[in-house]
């Protein structure tokens, strides 16, 4: 991906329909526009992420391995290394004992709008 001419971001997307069928991969454009919509406030300008191109990408395939570009040369970001479908009990989604829920941008270090 390419932001102003320059390198900006390495994506490799799995297109297999199977996997963007059980990922329901039709809704990650709106799902990662409102977490990059998020991500916007909490720096300065327009993110690359919140333009249509590059939500148009969610729609054609789901990353499997990403490299951010930017003034300190090339960062790795996630790596899917192993699909697997199994089962997950609600249980692993419960807010353990002594935690609280945040919002994103209080995770950024910033007050909610």
């Amino acid at each position: 991906m390419l932001a102003d001419g320059a390198l900006y971001e390495e994506l490799w997307l799995a297109t297999d329909p199977g996997l963007l069928h059980e990922l329901l991969v039709a809704r990650a454009p709106d799902t990662f526009g409102r977490m990059s919509g998020c991500l916007a406030t909490a720096g300065s300008g327009r993110r690359v992420e919140a333009t249509d191109e590059y939500r148009r990408l969610y729609s054609e395939g789901w990353p499997l391995k990403v490299v951010f570009h930017g003034d300190g040369g090339a960062s790795p970001g996630a790596a899917v290394a192993r699909v697997e479908r199994r089962e997950i009990p609600d249980s692993e989604f419960t807010l353990p004992a002594g935690f609280a829920a945040v919002s994103l941008l209080e995770i950024l270090g910033r007050a909610a709008p």
